[in-house]
């Protein structure tokens, strides 16, 4: 039944929205809500979760092993930016504010990673019956773009004489 579902996504994908930027300050009803959209996808390691300049339709949350976020160096390379860990997630700004991805996201060489989907048309549908939460949200993707704005502005500015705000 729906609400065994329910029950049953709330216990197993809950923690991992709680410890997420994303979702600080929600309402545990939308957490339970978002864990019922929630599918489960092992990767292989080194496979993709999505590339750099395609559609964010989806996010992911790491359950186990980590992701890489990779970015293209100048001559080709892969460099990569960050890791993420269980409790975090992977493509959150693209996702919510309908861009295409900034880098690309693999799994792990070691063991691959256990991820948890989440599709941007069912998010945003759901959002629309939480409003105070579809505030919350729209701030928490505002401050981490802003702080992803600044960490790219002081590196730059650490690289080049040319840069400031």
């Amino acid at each position: 039944s729906y609400s065994l579902k329910v029950e049953v996504a709330a216990l197993t994908s809950r923690e991992y929205l709680e410890g997420v930027d994303l979702f600080a300050g929600c309402s545990p009803r939308l957490l339970e809500s978002v864990s019922v959209l929630l599918s489960e996808h092992l990767f292989a390691p080194e496979e993709f979760l999505f590339y750099a300049g395609t559609a964010a339709k989806e996010m992911y949350f790491v359950v186990s092993g980590h992701v890489e976020e990779v970015i293209e160096g100048e001559e080709g390379e892969e460099i990569i930016d960050a890791v993420r860990r269980a409790h975090h997630s992977v493509g959150s700004i693209p996702f919510c504010f309908g861009l295409r991805h900034f880098n690309s996201a693999r799994a792990s060489k070691l063991g691959g990673s256990i991820c948890l989907r989440l599709e941007r048309e069912q998010f945003f549908d759901l959002l629309k019956m939480y409003p105070q939460d579809e505030e919350t949200i729209s701030n928490n993707s505002m401050a981490t773009l802003d702080a992803i704005k600044s960490k790219a502005g002081s590196s730059r500015r650490g690289s080049s004489k040319a840069g400031g705000s």
